[in-house]
Formats: structure tokens, sequence, C-alpha cells
């Protein structure tokens, strides 16, 4: 096999690599996310969960409706690769208010609350660039959304 063959089949199999990868990542919050809870709640997985292949220096944002009277429950999971401080912002989608950030939470990456009213939420993830300006490193990253009925207190 001479070079030019050597050449045109790496540059056919590179794409095939990166289709694997990325089909990979496709269930990666269903396989990689802890999801254990040690209040014993029964949590469901919400459809809008969703995984993916992703770069340094990315911003994504992932569209969530949710529900009045529900406790919620976003779970982060990610490769190494990308780093360690990745931003989880979820906004109000209707006013753009930032309803909860990890940067004020140590980077957390998981975030629990009670949901008073139907709204439809925007998650935002911020993956930082490379401290190394020649190197940008991809991988999996998944966010994983659970949901359940708010119990009732009181009378």
């Amino acid at each position: 096999m001479n070079i030019k063959h050597f050449v045109l089949l790496c540059s056919m199999a590179l794409p095939l690599f990166g289709i694997a990868q990325s089909t990979y990542c496709n269930d990666y919050h269903t396989s990689k996310c802890d999801v254990s809870d040690k209040s014993g709640k029964k949590w469901t997985l919400h459809p809008s969960s969703k995984s993916g292949l992703f770069k340094q220096g990315s911003i994504n944002v992932l569209n969530c409706p949710a529900q009045s009277k529900n406790d919620y429950r976003f779970i982060l999971c990610y490769d190494e690769a990308l780093g360690d401080k990745i931003v989880m912002k979820i906004k109000d989608a209707t006013s753009g208010e930032i309803v909860y950030t990890n940067e004020t939470d140590n980077f957390s990456r998981i975030f629990e609350f009670s949901n008073t009213k139907t709204r439809k939420l925007n998650i935002e993830i911020q993956i930082p660039k490379s401290a190394d300006a020649k190197t940008v490193a991809s991988g999996c990253l998944g966010v994983m959304i659970q949901n359940r009925k708010t119990d009732k207190s009181g009378f």
C-alpha cells in the first residue's frame, strides 16, 4: 500500500471514529450519572434528559418544561477531559431570570428544587476553554433530569 492509499484510507476512517464516539455519548446520562438518593425519594426520568459529544469552549442550551407541584432534580455528568468547572445555569425561558447557577455552589453537579408554577426552563451548559490554546478536548456530557410530584404538607 503506498502513502496515498494510506492517507485516503485514514481520511475516510476518521469521520467514522467521530460518529462512533458521538453515538457512544447518546445515552451517557443513563449510564454515567450518579442517581443515588439517600432520602429514599422515587424519581422519574424526565424526557428532556439528553447527552451528547461536546468540545471545550462551547455553550449549549437544553429546554425543559417544568410542571407546577413537581420536584425536579438536575444531574450533570461528563468526561474528565472536559475539565472540572463546567457551569450549569438554569434560567426561566420567558423572563431570562437565572433560577440557579452552580458557579456559586462549588460547581455542584446536582440541583434539586420544588417548582410552584408551570414554566419553561433553559439549562445552559458552559464548558470552559482549555488552558492550552492549541488543544481542544472533546468528551461526553449528559444532563439527567428527574421529576416527581411534590409531597403534600399541612392539612
